[in-house]
């Protein structure tokens, strides 16, 4: 069996899915009197598009400089991407603030079309990375490199970015993907580290595959 190369997308990718497809179900889901419901989508919203901001900053730093050397034309399509949905997450904040303002049917269902047409435009932008940049890192450069820029460029994450994107991401994986991810931040954090991260995921995982990740 051919060596998966090293993926830079894949799960960072099904976790932000995951997490954009519930927030926007909620906003469906609001009712013009549930005030509590309201705020508490709004903030997961913001806590959600912050890491979405923080992601493509570091994107555009570390990784957008190899896909420059690889394919510069994907490299203008994935800045043109994250130009057009910053200004997308611009939107969905004014209706966050608008049904907030004011509690009513007509702004609710402003803020679930506007999740709606953002989910769009961040699908289209995904794809693009996982089907055509990727590949074409791939063919540019050995896993080496890449692990290396991936490395650098979680590590510019904030704690609270990568903890999220953590508490995203193991749900939205397979089991196959879980055990690897989790088996190679064991092998290559200080033990401490990884405690602490085992105690961030252990309910989102089945103890047979801790078993597998404990014995690799």
């Amino acid at each position: 069996m051919t060596q998966p190369r090293f993926d830079l997308f894949t799960l960072v990718h099904k976790g932000q899915r995951r997490v954009l497809f519930e927030i926007t179900s909620a906003a469906g889901q609001l009712s013009a009197h549930d005030s509590a419901g309201r705020h508490g989508l709004a903030s997961r919203i913001r806590a959600f598009f912050a890491t979405m901001i923080e992601h493509a900053e570091h994107e555009d730093t570390y990784l957008l400089p190899l896909v420059i050397q690889a394919a510069p034309e994907l490299a203008a399509r994935m800045q043109a991407g994250h130009a057009a949905l910053d200004a997308q997450l611009a939107d969905v904040l004014a209706n966050v603030d608008a049904a907030l303002a004011a509690e009513t049917r007509v702004g609710d269902l402003a803020l679930y079309h506007a999740l709606a047409r953002l989910t769009s435009t961040y699908l289209a932008h995904v794809d693009l990375e996982d089907l055509e940049v990727q590949p074409a890192l791939w063919a540019a450069f050995d896993d080496a490199k890449l692990a290396q820029v991936q490395g650098q460029l979680v590590a510019a994450h904030r704690p609270a970015t990568v903890m999220f994107n953590l508490q995203a991401m193991m749900p939205a994986a397979s089991s196959e993907e879980r055990a690897a991810f989790l088996s190679g931040l064991r092998r290559n954090m200080p033990p401490p580290a990884f405690a602490h991260v085992r105690g961030l995921v252990q309910p989102l995982l089945a103890a047979t595959e801790w078993a597998l990740i404990d014995a690799a």
